[in-house]
C-alpha cells in the first residue's frame, strides 16, 4: 500500500486477516535539527526584605502568585506588565511561601521564600 501516516496527526486505523505478519509495518523517524529558540534567556529574581516580597525580571512580568506552604493562595496579580514589583500587602510572619512568576515570554519561574 505504501501509506505513509503520522500517528501525531491523528489514530490510524486498519483491516487485516488473522495471522502474523512481520512486514506489515514500519517505524520512520524522520531527523530534525534542535533549535535554540526553546532556550529562555529570561532572568527571575525573588526575595524578601522587611518592606515586602520583591520581584525583579529581564523580561516584563505577566503574573504572580504567592501561595502558603499548603497551596493556599495568598496573592495573585496578572497583568503586572512592569520588570519591577514589591508586594507590600502581606502580612510579615516568618512562614515559607512559594512565590509563582511569569513573564510575558512564558518563563514561569517559582521560589520558596520566608516571609
Amino acid at each position: 500500500m505504501n501509506i505513509t501516516h503520522d500517528i501525531k496527526q491523528g489514530a490510524y486505523s486498519f483491516t487485516t486477516q488473522e495471522g502474523d505478519f512481520t512486514d506489515r509495518f514500519e517505524i520512520v523517524f524522520k531527523p530534525s535539527t534542535l533549535s535554540t529558540d526553546l532556550i529562555s534567556t529570561s532572568v527571575i529574581n525573588i526575595y524578601s526584605d522587611n518592606v515586602g516580597i520583591n520581584i525583579n525580571s529581564s523580561e516584563t512580568i505577566n503574573s504572580i502568585d504567592v501561595f502558603d506552604i499548603l497551596g493556599r493562595v495568598l496573592y495573585t496579580k496578572n497583568n503586572v506588565n512592569v520588570k519591577e514589583f514589591t508586594i507590600n500587602n502581606l502580612i510579615k510572619n516568618n512562614q515559607p511561601l512559594i512565590v509563582k512568576v511569569k513573564d510575558v515570554n512564558g518563563s514561569v519561574k517559582s521560589q520558596k521564600i520566608v516571609f
